[in-house]
């Protein structure tokens, strides 16, 4: 059983690589906007998980698609969060 759980955690992606649901976002339609629009949220998830120690896991996934120039929405999302198109 332990083999099935840890076959369901999530991978890191190879350097160089996205993971797989973003490649799965592709071909993804847009939502509903209208032309001002800068960038639409295709895909959003957060998990939350305890460790054995007690301590809390949080993994954020979030994937956008910059509609405009990156420069133009680049101050909308956090410093750290790397803007690629």
């Amino acid at each position: 059983m332990l083999f099935w759980l840890l076959a369901l955690l999530p991978r890191p992606a190879v350097a160089g690589d996205a993971p797989a649901w973003m490649h799965a976002l592709t071909n993804a339609s847009l939502p509903p906007h209208d032309e001002k629009t800068d960038a639409v949220l295709l895909y959003s998830e957060e998990i939350l998980m305890v460790q054995p120690n007690g301590k809390l896991k949080e993994i954020d996934r979030n994937a956008y698609k910059i509609l405009a120039s990156p420069a133009s929405v680049a101050g909308a999302f956090p410093r750290w969060e790397k803007i690629s198109r």
